[in-house]
């Protein structure tokens, strides 16, 4: 009876030991799980976000933020991937890469890396020696669809416009971009000598200004361009207007075919040499090549 007794208790304190063996390891499990994660996701943050940290040593988080149109929130998380800083956005467990456009057209992507002062160059830094090297971009090719779409979407009548889209510059610029003004001001005495079909493609990203700005030049046309880009050099106040549903439904729609194209940055630039649909990215010996190339009439059509 004794041994019975004593043999029961013996299976009793296994037991015990056993289960405070499996607590320990339960435990030190989730602190290893906790300390492994990226640095800068919160406990909530979402699980994708966590695995593309979690993919290299050096990736982090620098900064994070919320946007909010009064009935939903979007958190913005600023992400240094191997020296690489990208922005991505997320609501609940869906993290989005790339653009994100609000009610009025207004790109928060571009906008957002423009006040964290995150350049182009911040964004396609090449890696450092040590680490892989990505697999190199193979410069796109554009397709019919693609120059249907571009001279279909909604553009500020620059220069002078010609019979044919064959023979017109799309620029792709934001009003308050210096480097869209630099290139304008490069352009001006060459639309007048040559009499350029130049077609401005509005884009909205660095100020809430934007789209009513791009409003009031779609009502006035030429004329306020040049008096916006005046104001601009001389800090002088520029003219707005109330944004139709048009207007910010078409600055939508452009900041969709900014993707398409696969454009980073303003000015951006597109004409036809050919048959064949060009891509410009602010350079002015470029930018006169394809003015050359083009061949315009000294007409006006």
């Amino acid at each position: 009876m004794k041994l019975q007794s004593l043999s029961k208790k013996s299976f009793i304190a296994f037991i015990v030991i056993l289960a405070l063996a499996l607590l320990v390891w339960v435990v030190s499990q989730f602190n290893s799980y906790k300390t492994s994660l990226p640095t800068g996701v919160a406990k909530d943050g979402p699980p994708a976000l966590a695995t593309l940290l979690s993919s290299n040593a050096n990736n982090k988080v620098i900064q994070k933020w919320s946007v909010t149109d009064g009935s939903q929130n979007i958190t913005g998380w600023l992400v240094d991937l191997s020296g690489q800083k990208q922005i991505y956005w997320s609501t609940g467990d869906f993290v989005i890469a790339g653009g994100l456009v609000d009610a009025n057209g207004v790109n928060l992507t571009e906008q957002w890396a423009t006040t964290l002062g995150i350049s182009e160059a911040d964004r396609n830094q090449p890696q450092q020696a040590g680490r892989a090297q990505r697999a190199p971009v193979a410069q796109q090719t554009y397709t019919e669809q693609d120059w249907q779409s571009l001279t279909a979407a909604k553009y500020i009548q620059l220069g002078y416009e010609q019979a044919s889209a064959e023979k017109a510059i799309y620029v792709f610029f934001e009003p308050f971009c210096s480097a869209c003004s630099s290139l304008l001001a490069r352009l001006k005495p060459e639309i007048e000598s040559k009499q350029l079909d130049v077609r401005l493609v509005p884009l909205a990203w660095i100020s809430a200004n934007s789209v009513p700005a791009i409003q009031s030049m779609i009502d006035g046309g030429k004329d306020a361009v040049w008096k916006h880009e005046e104001a601009k050099q001389t800090k002088a106040a520029y003219a707005t207007a109330t944004p139709t549903p048009e207007t910010k439904m078409a600055i939508i729609q452009n900041s969709e075919l900014m993707g398409t194209l696969g454009i980073q940055g303003t000015p951006t630039l597109f004409y036809r040499n050919g048959g064949e649909m060009v891509k410009v990215v602010n350079n002015f010996a470029a930018i006169s090549q394809a003015i050359n190339s083009l061949q315009l009439s000294a007409s006006v059509n």
